[in-house]
């Protein structure tokens, strides 16, 4: 399993590498708006979790599905990268 801080990590990575690609909505507009809401969810979330030493699975549920919404179907790295945030200890 992930530490916390290594699975928010990767995380971050995967948002920064969506944003180098330039990554797109399903609908074909650029994703700069959601990536940086993303973004600043993330970190949000990573204090809290530095702050009380657990992740709050339903929060990063609810950024899983919101991404979900957006995000294009068969790209998955993104996807994972939110999915192992639930499973770190």
């Amino acid at each position: 399993m992930r530490s916390i801080e290594s699975a928010f990590e990767e995380a971050l990575r995967e948002v920064a590498r969506a944003e180098r690609r330039l990554q797109r909505t399903r609908d074909g507009q650029l994703a700069t708006r959601e990536l940086a809401s993303l973004r600043a969810g993330l970190e949000a979330a990573r204090e809290r979790a530095r702050a009380s030493g657990a992740i709050d699975r339903a929060e990063i549920g609810a950024l899983v599905r919101e991404v979900s919404a957006w995000y294009p179907e068969g790209k998955i790295h993104l996807i994972a990268a939110l999915g192992a945030l639930t499973r770190a200890e």
